[in-house]
């Protein structure tokens, strides 16, 4: 629970090596009385705007979440982290935190697409909608996780609308050879073994993590696991150069209990609909980093590639082979002793392999490939007329063609042989419409183009040495996924009018501003930060539900009216030698500004969530804490008129006790959901999605 009074920034993906904390962190007071014991703080870093600066100099609600923290945590996977230490909504289908959606800044369906996911500099979200696999990144490997809140378009892009998350997975930092382990079991049968070896000799260095993790799940047809593999290589290639390449590799498997309803939810929210649903899933991200140093400035180039093969079985029977590859070079220049300049790029293509097969057969119903590439190149920089007083600007142009190719075969000549029953007897003949014929109206090839602006401006005054206040201003530009334009993916979208979409030209950008004030206070025992923002979007995109001209039930892509989001983010948190104490506070009123919805509330959005923590240490070597969590009452997904009663809030409880019985090793116990608390972590119309009840889990970890 250390908490943060010096930081250090640096380049996304970057290593920081270790420094001396006061020769590389400015000097701020304490604030602790005479005699107060100040906690035990670990340095850390933060690269809000993809170029230094200090402690209270950017104008940016972040969070930062260190390796101590995470390896002392009883949690499996970093979405875990996220909702315990960061505050960060989570929406799960699965009664797990195995695959779900997380949510910030008041957005709620489809709210993943709008928070950037980076792992070691590089963009780890897909193209498409498709959620986040949280099995592919084990704890074990990851040293830090840095949370951006609100919009970062102008340095990040089109997908960091509500906020960025970027994970940087261990690096070695000395020389030697270090081992770690660590095993923990759990309610479920849930255990989750890791292995964890890095090493430095001279300018070479190494990490290799090993991560087996297995649970059957809370719900019944709920079981997941995962098994992957990290290796890192570095080589410090003089003074000012640095090369650093990593690979992961996951293989996991998903299984989806279904949607309950209510009826069902109060009777037993454990109990599935006995449909089976699973995915099995391969996935690999893959970065190659060159960092280099000068006279003149810092930078680096990045390269990535990630992918996901899938197969899935709800809706039917489908495989989805998608791969990303990504180019990312820029550099800081250094205008003189007070400013900066940065200039950078970032360059991706996206392809996609669907197959959707018919029915229980092994033969194929449609198939498509869809190809984007993102061009975005950008620029930023800094100025400090006077001490403490710095303003920031950047500017991005976003431009993204979209390609598909969708066959859709007629079922009457999918099967090379048809049968049929004669007197009870099965009598099979040569179909005489195969081999399969396109249907015309379903099958298409189309592209489009789709570009725009993003920017943004701050100014950030440092009160005095431990605070400052900030003043921020974004221009938000975020363009759609392929499967909000295109339909190849088994989804039958029709317009208002009863014809069918295919590839949805009229779909629009989502632009808007964002407005936000704040205030950072940072001493040796406490951290303040605050934030309040407004923001208002125009054409925002939905999954929207409604009736065509024939008065049935129909969806469509679209744009919503103008939404005005009002909200603020508090995270206020002391820590000293013997006890801490924390708390975490968002909230918000998500609203239609015009329209048949003018004043109703955006669904999946609720108005208020919030931690808080408190740890004590009656020996240096225990710590015992509890932590609560809150959420308030939310509108179900699609539920635009506010018709339907809503999603309960509730309260969960969380114990832990660690004991840290020598320098090589800890034990830790833990009780989630302490109270067993029954609730609903996300629901539409057609169905309501359980969370998790009590989970007791118990841990060894072990270090030499």
């Amino acid at each position: 629970m250390a908490a943060a009074s010096s930081v250090l920034f640096a380049e996304d993906g970057l290593d920081a090596k270790s420094v001396d904390a006061e020769a590389a962190a400015p000097i701020v007071e304490t604030g602790a009385p005479s005699g107060d014991a100040e906690a035990e703080l670990d340095e850390f870093v933060v690269s809000a705007y993809r170029f230094d600066s200090g402690p209270l100099d950017s104008p940016v609600n972040s969070t930062f979440i260190d390796r101590k923290k995470i390896a002392a945590s009883p949690f499996s996977n970093v979405a875990e982290v996220l909702r315990g230490y960061g505050n960060i909504n989570f929406r799960s289908v699965t009664g797990s935190m195995a695959s779900g959606d997380l949510g910030m800044r008041g957005f709620g369906e489809n709210s993943q697409t709008r928070i950037l996911i980076m792992v070691d500099g590089q963009k780890f979200n897909r193209a498409d909608m498709g959620s986040i696999n949280w099995l592919q990144i084990p704890l074990s490997d990851v040293d830090n996780i840095e949370i951006l809140r609100g919009p970062q378009s102008a340095l990040y892009g089109s997908s960091a609308e509500a906020g960025v998350i970027k994970i940087t997975t261990r690096k070695a930092k000395e020389d030697g050879m270090s081992f770690e382990g660590r095993a923990s079991y759990g309610s479920y049968q849930t255990y989750n073994l890791s292995a964890h070896a890095t090493g430095r000799t001279g300018d070479y260095f190494f990490t290799l993590t090993l991560d087996d993790f297995n649970s059957d799940g809370w719900r019944k047809n709920s079981a997941n696991d995962a098994k992957s593999a990290n290796l890192s290589l570095g080589w410090d290639i003089n003074e000012n150069n640095t090369v650093v390449v990593t690979g992961n590799y996951t293989d996991s498997h998903i299984s989806y209990p279904g949607a309950l309803s209510l009826r069902q939810y109060n009777e037993d929210p454990r109990q599935s609909d006995g449909k089976g649903a699973y995915s099995d899933s391969k996935d690999g991200i893959y970065t190659a980093t060159l960092t280099t140093k000068s006279s003149i400035g810092e930078g680096a180039v990045g390269f990535g590639g990630n992918f996901r093969d899938i197969f899935w079985t709800m809706g039917g029977r489908s495989k989805n082979f998608q791969w990303s590859g990504t180019f990312t070079p820029r550099y800081k220049f250094d205008v003189g002793d007070d400013a900066h300049l940065l200039v950078g790029f970032d360059g991706a293509y996206d392809d996609i392999d669907f197959k959707k097969y018919y029915m229980d057969t092994p033969y194929i119903k449609s198939f498509a490939n869809a190809g984007r590439i993102s061009l975005a190149p950008y620029v930023g920089g800094d100025y400090s007329p006077v001490e403490g007083l710095t303003f920031s600007a950047a500017g991005r142009y976003d431009a993204a063609r979209l390609r598909v190719d969708n066959t859709d075969y007629l079922e009457n000549s999918i099967k090379p042989i048809e049968t049929v029953i004669v007197g009870g007897k099965p009598y099979s003949y040569p179909n005489p419409n195969y081999p399969p014929q396109a249907n015309s109206r379903t099958s298409y090839r189309k592209s489009m183009w789709q570009d725009g602006f993003s920017a943004n401006f701050g100014i950030n005054y440092e009160l005095r040495k431990d605070t400052s206040v900030f003043f921020k201003f974004d221009r938000i530009y975020h363009y759609p996924t392929t499967d909000e334009v295109a339909t190849y993916q088994g989804a039958v979208l029709v317009y208002p009018n009863g014809e069918l979409v295919n590839f949805n030209y009229d779909l629009k950008p989502e632009t808007g501003q964002n407005y936000e004030i704040g205030v950072k206070h940072i001493t040796g025992n406490w951290t303040l930060v605050a934030s309040a923002y407004m923001m208002n979007l125009d054409n925002e995109i939905s999954y929207y539900e409604y009736k065509d001209s024939e008065g049935e039930t129909s969806w469509l892509n679209t744009n919503l009216p103008p939404t005005t989001r009002i909200g603020f983010d508090l995270e206020a948190r002391y820590d000293s030698k013997c006890w801490g104490a924390s708390v975490m506070l968002s909230g918000v009123r998500a609203v239609f500004d015009e329209g048949r919805f003018d004043g109703n509330e955006i669904p999946l959005v609720p108005n208020y969530r919030g931690t808080a923590s408190v740890y004590v240490k009656p020996l240096e070597w225990i710590t015992l804490s509890v932590r609560a969590t809150v959420l308030s009452e939310q509108y179900v997904g699609s539920d635009y008129a506010n018709t339907i009663s809503k999603i309960p809030a509730y309260a969960l409880l969380d114990f832990q006790a660690d004991f840290n019985f020598c320098r090589y090793g800890s034990v830790f116990f833990a009780i989630e959901n302490a109270l067993d608390k029954k609730y609903i972590s996300c629901a539409w119309a057609s169905g309501y999605y359980p969370g998790m009840g009590r989970m007791l889990k118990a841990g060894l970890n072990l270090r030499f």
